[in-house]
């Protein structure tokens, strides 16, 4: 996205991929250039600023102690670039993240009466939205409205 909004950073992706093509993301060397291209797009003078939002961090499987340890050095080196990351409370992810340069922890737990209200609007709306779009009849809206609530009470651990 960041180079969808700010075109002239592709030359830090075209660096790399004109010397190794498709290969440079395909084989088990593509987190390394993945990383360093992300740095070099970071480090790039055109940057004023980036926001960096890491959504589910606990969901990831494979490399998650590379990807913290990136977050982590990304935060303390480059100053223009802000994070956001979500996870549920893990232990190991608050004591790795809690050295990050100004590390301000949110937990939703604590406010998750408001979180369900805004989710709750946040998918009323929505489906207000794909109603017009495809001519949903009322019963149509409250059985998708009655299913994506029934399913995000469980990610957010509230009543909606």
């Amino acid at each position: 996205m960041l180079v969808d909004q700010q075109p002239s950073l592709i030359s830090q992706v075209r660096k790399r991929y004109d010397l190794a093509g498709k290969q440079l993301f395909e084989d088990r060397n593509a987190w390394v250039a993945l990383s360093e291209i992300f740095s070099s797009i970071l480090n790039d003078p055109d940057l004023e600023r980036a926001y960096i939002i890491v959504d589910a961090l606990d969901e990831c499987t494979t490399g998650l102690d590379l990807l913290l340890d990136h977050i982590i050095d990304i935060s303390a080196t480059r100053p223009r670039s802000k994070w956001v990351v979500s996870s549920r409370k893990w232990p190991m992810m608050q004591e790795r993240l809690a050295i990050a340069v100004h590390n301000v922890p949110l937990s939703l737990e604590l406010n998750k009466d408001a979180i369900s209200a805004a989710v709750g609007a946040y998918i009323q709306h929505k489906i207000d939205n794909l109603a017009k779009l495809k001519r949903y009849d009322s019963k149509t809206q409250k059985t998708v409205a009655d299913y994506l609530l029934s399913n995000a009470r469980d990610t957010f651990s509230g009543s909606l």
